[in-house]
């Protein structure tokens, strides 16, 4: 009898360490992703100070002196980098940027991009504009690259995107150059992008970046840029 309460006490006295020891462990929870505000009220964007809302997908790029600034990189040909805290539908998207070296070399924005496709638009300092419509692993030009007086060679170029629906308008410098219903992206991401010419030294520099919503009782993307101005 004494035996089996000894033998009773020591099993309750294991088990009451064992609960002990497992309370006193910290619990590890699986990291979970990072929530994506798919429609968000919009951003503004200076770079003047350091920040980490934007991801890069491909290439070399930074915050400094008031810029995101992209460096070709001689084994990159395409460097890209993106506003990584919202995801946005219908909008109105514009940056501010400059491209110094490659005269041919096109540079950009996008707007409704996952992983399954996105919207181009760009420009060459050659004085050339063009939109094209990506998916997972091509792309198809909506508008080849076309001349238009609007850019302005080897200087600061405003490009800007009104997407409501399936309409996008495209502005550069405050003017419009290109229109079109362009179907299949409902939303996305929005970020900049250039190509390289694969001489390292090439740089592709950000002023400064904007988003606002556009709510879809606009109707056209024209009407919107009628309705809220240049900026």
């Amino acid at each position: 009898m004494l035996i089996s309460r000894i033998t009773t006490a020591l099993v309750l006295s294991i088990l009451l360490l064992v609960i002990g020891m497992q309370a006193q462990q910290p619990t590890v929870v699986a990291a979970q992703p990072k929530s994506v505000v798919r429609f968000a009220t919009g951003f503004t964007d200076q770079f003047s100070v350091f920040n980490t809302n934007w991801a890069a997908t491909s290439g070399s790029w930074n915050i400094s002196t008031g810029f995101l600034r992209g460096v070709a990189t001689a084994n990159k040909s395409f460097s890209q980098a993106y506003f990584a805290q919202a995801q946005y539908e219908n909008q109105d998207f514009q940056v501010r940027m400059r491209r110094t070296g490659c005269g041919t070399c096109a540079n950009g924005i996008f707007v409704r991009s996952t992983k399954d496709g996105t919207v181009r638009f760009k420009y060459t300092n050659s004085g050339e504009y063009a939109i094209e419509k990506c998916g997972a692993s091509s792309c198809t030009f909506i508008e080849p690259f076309t001349p238009h007086f609007a850019v302005l060679k080897g200087g600061y170029n405003t490009l800007r995107v009104v997407a409501v629906g399936n309409r996008y308008d495209f502005l550069i410098n405050n003017k419009l150059v290109a229109s079109h219903v362009i179907t299949g992206r409902s939303y996305g991401y929005a970020g900049v992008s250039f190509h390289n010419n694969l001489i390292t030294g090439n740089t592709f520099d950000v002023d400064w970046a904007v988003m606002k919503n556009r709510s879809p009782v606009c109707g056209t993307a024209r009407v919107c840029v009628r309705q809220n101005g240049s900026r």
